[in-house]
């Protein structure tokens, strides 16, 4: 279990939060790759069956990303039905996160780092039933009892991004999220989406 949280972790959680509260960085390629501080390896578009663009594409093993068992991407979503497009950056630590070989960045030194309290999220809608019936005279879960949940940060303005932390069992962080969906007529998607 870690102590402290190491650099390379800092600087994603650094990236997370400007994409979170300054407007526009999500909305450019290239300022998205400044901001984490990795390059985007460039891959083909392809479309889903409604004939909607999708985009995935991997951040090379550099900056925050050197570090062992780390991993990112941009995945971009065409969503003909609803008249918009998402951009969604996903950082997953590892594939499994289970292996008790793994460093456990627990969800105290994150939220800590962050500086702003991890509301407990139920990580679906199972787990979020089972918590709307809890008896009133059992204690409340939360975040910090051990529980997969999700602490999510809404953007902080039109053209930013939302920010999610994934932990998994016993407290440890396994994925980061950063992404938003946006409209048509309001964002272009000019600056990330390339054929």
């Amino acid at each position: 279990m870690a102590t402290q949280l190491p650099p390379h972790l800092k600087r994603l959680i650094n990236a997370a939060k400007r994409l979170n509260e300054e407007p526009g960085l999500i909305l450019d390629r290239e300022k998205i790759e400044e901001v984490i501080g990795a390059r985007l390896i460039e891959s083909k578009p392809t479309r889903n069956t409604q004939g909607g663009r999708i985009l995935v594409e991997y951040f090379a093993s550099e900056g925050p990303l050197a570090a062992p068992l780390w991993r990112g991407r941009l995945v971009y979503t065409d969503q003909k039905e609803s008249d918009s497009w998402s951009v969604r950056l996903e950082f997953g630590y590892a594939q499994s996160i289970v292996d008790p070989g793994l460093m456990c960045y627990f969800s105290r030194l994150l939220e800590a780092y962050w500086g702003k309290p991890f509301m407990y999220t139920p990580p679906d809608v199972h787990a979020q039933l089972q918590e709307w019936t809890r008896r009133p005279d059992l204690p409340p879960t939360g975040p910090h009892d051990g529980r997969s949940y999700t602490a999510a940060f809404r953007d902080m303005h039109p053209g930013s991004a939302s920010v999610f932390f994934d932990i998994g069992p016993g407290g440890c962080l396994y994925n980061i999220s950063i992404g938003n969906q946006y409209k048509n007529g309001e964002f272009s998607d000019d600056h990330i989406y390339h054929e």
